[in-house]
């Protein structure tokens, strides 16, 4: 039993350690500085020589919805959405082993294998893609954006495929099981108030 709670240990030392360096690359400012092709120091009177513009993003105001204004970053393993203020910073943190589901809610749980044989994937698969470059090249022939003789854009929307119960079968079948798959959670929330702006 020792040696589990060693590793639960472990396990959440090395989750803390990752939020730490996260929040530090976060917040501190990098400065970039290396060799150019041919040996030349690359460095911002470089760039401005070259009319090269700043690698900078700049915003009016803070993010205030996750799945579209802020910021993603991270490394595949630790992640964060960056919301941003001037005062204020909010910094949403991710981990990859903070999950919801997954064996932990169901021992048969078989990590999203298929069921299905290969060989009926891969048909499979074969037909999603034809179905789909036939509906494209179809539309491109006979549907695309064009002007009348009125001077009015007409546009039409592709074909729903997912109403074809034959595309939705080829479809389905190259899906795992989805049963306690479960979602990632969120690890915490870094926010850092500067009083002295």
């Amino acid at each position: 039993m020792k040696g589990k709670e060693n590793k639960t240990v472990m396990r959440y030392g090395r989750r803390m350690v990752s939020c730490f360096l996260l929040g530090t690359l976060a917040l501190s400012s990098i400065s970039v500085s290396g060799n150019m092709k041919g040996g030349g120091q690359l460095n911002i009177s470089y760039a401005k020589s070259q009319q090269i513009p700043p690698l900078q993003l700049q915003y009016d105001e803070p993010a205030k919805d996750w799945e579209s204004q802020a910021l993603p970053i991270g490394n595949g393993k630790i992640g964060a959405m960056v919301f941003g203020d001037v005062r204020d910073e909010k910094i949403q943190v991710n981990e990859e082993t903070v999950w919801s589901g997954g064996p932990g809610a169901n021992a048969s749980y078989a990590g999203g294998d298929n069921s299905h044989p290969a060989e009926e994937v891969h048909t499979a698969l074969q037909n999603v893609r034809k179905s789909i470059q036939d509906m494209v090249n179809e539309f491109s022939e006979n549907k695309a954006a064009h002007f009348d003789s009125n001077g009015k854009l007409v546009t039409q929307n592709y074909t729903d495929l997912l109403s074809d119960s034959v595309f939705s079968k080829n479809l389905n079948m190259l899906k795992g099981e989805k049963n306690n798959f479960g979602s990632y959670q969120t690890l915490g929330t870094l926010c850092v108030e500067r009083h002295h702006i």
